[in-house]
């Protein structure tokens, strides 16, 4: 083995680990680098779109109806691409997802209400995620 197919199989193990954990983003995570180091194993691709496709149904499950709609704008000429664009834009937009759904403010002024059936006013209507050079997010919300 290489060192970087050494390196993807510790992080197939590592998520592996935060799957037992519960902690799906930590998992996803793992597995989308394990991808990007050994992109020929097709063991790790399959284990990263099974991780996507359950989180994904999970945080389905989370929204409340009229959950906004999530824009992830296009990188900036600054920024590097890491991973191949479709798992970028998966991991950004689940990971965004689930900050806004777990988020105690949001959730008390926006979610509970809207799961509830009461009208939210201003209610969210759009969010644009921006990425920034250093890591993390920008969110721009735009309330209806």
């Amino acid at each position: 083995m290489t060192p970087r197919h050494e390196l993807a199989c510790f992080l197939a193990q590592r998520a592996s680990r935060w799957r037992q954990l519960g902690q799906t983003r930590l998992e996803a995570e793992a597995l989308a680098w394990a991808v990007i180091l050994a992109p020929d194993n097709v063991f790790h691709r399959q284990a990263l779109s099974e991780v996507l496709i359950r989180w994904h149904v999970s945080l389905e499950a989370m929204k409340p109806p009229g959950f906004p709609a999530l824009y992830i704008a296009p990188p900036g000429p600054g920024l590097p691409r890491i991973a191949p664009e479709a798992i970028d834009r998966d991991l950004i937009g689940l990971t965004v997802t689930e900050l806004l759904l777990k988020d105690p403010v949001n959730d008390r002024e926006w979610w509970q209400p809207m799961r509830n059936g009461a009208w939210v006013h201003p209610r969210p209507a759009r969010v644009i995620v921006h990425c920034r050079s250093g890591g993390g997010y920008d969110l721009q919300t735009y309330c209806s």
